[in-house]
């Protein structure tokens, strides 16, 4: 008589409620919503700097990659300033789509997407989109001064992500906004959220100064600037 095979527990089986929602990173709603929408236009951004330089993209781009045809497999200008980074708005749309399922269902995602997360995909395509941009116009391919602003925007961006559902004991925060003993609620919890927001449009406001001028400058600084006066405002207004 064969012995009943017990079928293996699932990874939700093996973790607690707590452990499923740090494996399948869990955010509220509205925090869900804010990230999607700023990484949706992180990966679009790169378009504008495809626009900016359309005049000087040729009609085809070489790839230097082969076809099946033994041909140079070559992508029209069209393609490259629109088609790539529309591919990873898709792949962000994907990824972002499948956390927010997994979450209503109170299962742990693919490991593909927890490894990817809700950042992998504007990261990776932010530079992916626009050295392929900066290539097919003839360009230094990520130039150092570009590179760095773009990273500059991003981390800006990663911090609004960040302070959004900031806890109190929390390495970054906004901690020395507060004068006295900082406690658990609304007003620790509003000042964090509206500071998320003003840092999260400020990486985009930045990294769409990046894509016009190749480095941030004017509309990035004055952003960085008003990321960092507008949170100190709020805070004083309700003391």
């Amino acid at each position: 008589m064969s012995a009943v095979q017990k079928k293996k527990p699932t990874l939700e089986q093996q973790v607690n409620e707590e452990g499923i929602r740090f494996l399948g990173k869990h955010v509220s709603r509205e925090k869900a919503a804010a990230l999607f929408a700023a990484t949706l236009l992180a990966c679009a951004m790169p378009m504008i700097l495809g626009v900016r330089d359309w005049a000087r993209i040729p009609q085809m781009v070489t790839t230097g990659l082969v076809g099946i045809n033994g041909e140079d497999d070559s992508l029209p200008r069209w393609a490259v300033v629109f088609l790539i980074p529309g591919l990873m708005c898709l792949l962000n749309v994907i990824v972002h789509g499948q956390l927010m399922l997994h979450q209503s269902k109170m299962k742990i995602p693919p490991k593909q997407i927890r490894v990817v997360g809700r950042w992998g995909i504007p990261i990776v395509g932010t530079f992916l989109s626009a050295g392929m941009i900066q290539y097919a116009a003839g360009e230094a391919v990520l130039p150092l001064p570009f590179t760095a602003s773009c990273i500059l925007c991003l981390a800006m961006m990663l911090l609004g992500g960040h302070l959004w559902d900031c806890p109190t004991n929390a390495v970054l925060s906004l901690r020395h906004a507060f004068t006295g003993m900082v406690q658990e609620g609304d007003s620790w919890k509003s000042l964090h959220r509206f500071a998320a927001i003003v840092w999260l449009a400020a990486g985009l406001a930045a990294l769409l100064d990046t894509m016009l001028h190749n480095q941030v400058a004017v509309i990035g600084v004055t952003a960085l600037l008003a990321a960092l006066i507008l949170p100190e405002l709020w805070a004083k207004r309700g003391e």
